[in-house]
Formats: structure tokens, sequence, C-alpha cells
């Protein structure tokens, strides 16, 4: 027979007593085996479930994968010390700690939190302008957005200029770029000086002559004159009758005397 047990569960020292009688009552002599549990001296075995280093996009979701954990004695309980706010930009540390009770094992995954999108720049007005000549120039400018930074941290270029006085074709270039690296790409505006206003005839003298009939006519002329052009170059001697066209030459196109 046996006397005694063992509880595995409770680090002790136990004592089994095993005694035997045949039929005819002889006794033999008992034995006794000493039984010794000792301390679990293992800590759980414990495993990130996905890659310890962790990208997200900020502003985006976070699924935590956990840890898978395991032990040889019991069931063991886990915590998870960190989180992770998506909303900001930054190094989150999580760690997961898993216990037996006596002893404990952890683990730690990386969370980074990172933003890759560019700033975006829409050019108010358009990409193409079109500009009296003359007129002063200024630049109707561009709205810019960015998905996490506000405008105030952003670093905005503006290169190009537009001279007004001079007819032509001029290029002004934008570009943005946030702190954490991402640029917009040049973005480009077209600012065409242009000549729209039509010149001007002033005619010299007034605009109704009485001539009576067989009298010597003498034109006092008149004067073109363009905003951009200046002086079209009428004729300065009386007594001859010019027309003036639109291509800005004046052609003589009758005499009178």
């Amino acid at each position: 027979t046996q006397a005694g047990s063992v509880n595995t569960s409770k680090e002790g020292l136990y004592k089994l007593k095993f005694t035997a009688v045949d039929s005819s009552s002889n006794q033999a002599d008992p034995k006794v085996r000493w039984v010794s549990v000792l301390p679990d001296f293992e800590a759980p075995s414990i495993a990130l479930n996905g890659p310890d280093t962790v990208l997200v996009i900020v502003n985006g979701s976070y699924n935590d994968l956990g840890i898978t954990t395991s032990d040889a004695c019991v069931t063991p309980s886990v915590n998870q010390v960190g989180s992770v706010s998506t909303s900001k930009l930054g190094t989150y540390r999580l760690t997961y700690y898993s216990s037996d009770g006596t002893n404990t094992s952890s683990i730690d995954r990386i969370v980074l939190v990172i933003d890759t999108l560019a700033p975006e720049i829409v050019l108010v007005e358009g990409d193409t302008l079109i500009w009296d000549v003359f007129d002063e120039f200024k630049d109707p400018g561009i709205t810019i957005s960015d998905n996490y930074y506000t405008k105030a941290d952003l670093q905005i270029q503006s290169n190009g200029a537009v001279d007004f006085n001079t007819l032509g074709e001029y290029r002004i270039q934008y570009e943005a770029k946030d702190p954490s690296g991402n640029t917009s790409g040049q973005i480009y505006r077209i600012v065409k000086v242009i000549d729209r206003k039509a010149p001007e005839v002033f005619l010299k003298g007034p605009d109704t002559v009485v001539l009576e009939v067989n009298n010597q006519y003498y034109d006092l002329l008149a004067e073109g004159v363009d905003q951009h052009d200046g002086d079209l170059g009428f004729p300065k001697k009386q007594g001859s009758f010019y027309d003036y066209f639109p291509n800005g030459v004046a052609t003589k196109i009758g005499s009178f005397n």
C-alpha cells in the first residue's frame, strides 16, 4: 500500500510510504520515498504575432496583433503596457508581459506613426493668367493644404517674376515641403502679358469742317497714339488725307488741294 501524496502545484517536500503484507500476514519493511516539488524557475515563452516594428500612416488605424505565450505549468496571464496615438507623429513602444505567477517574460513592439503624404497646392485663378500690359501685377496666390501639418509649418517657395511693363510670357514656380520631408513637387503658373487696348486717334482741329466750293482745303491731320506702341507715326504734313488701319500702319488713301 501507499501512504501520502504529492501536490505538484505547490512547492515542498512530500513523503510517500510504501508497505506490503502477504497472505500469511508477513509484513515487509516499509519503504519511504521523498518527492521534492521545486519552485518554477522557467518563465513563460513569449513571441510577437507579426513584426516587431510597424509603420502606421498618421491619422490611419492601428490594429495590434498581440502575442503568443505558453507555460509548462500554468496558463500565463498577459499584460500590455503602452499605447499608440495614430493622430500624432512619433515612436511608440508597446511592452507585453506574460507571467506564470512566479516568473515573467516580456517582449517589445515598436510602432512608428509617420507622414508620407505631400502637401497639395491649388493655383488660385488657374495655371494661366492673361494680364494687361502696364497694369501692376498682383499674384492671386495659391491655396495649400496638408494631411497633418498647418500652413504655418510648411516651407513654401515661389520663384519667378512678371515684368508687367513688357509684353511676353512669364513663368512662376511654386513648391511646398512639410517637416516630414514630403514635397508637393513644382507647380507652375504662366502669366501672359499682352496689349488688349486699342489705339486712339485724336483729330487736330474740329471734327466737322465747312468749306465753300472751289476753296482750297488743308487738312489739320490727326494723331494716333497707342498705350504700348506710343506715337503711331501719323503723317505731319498737312494737305493729305490718311486712314489708320488695325495693323498699326498709317496708310495714305488720297489727297486734297
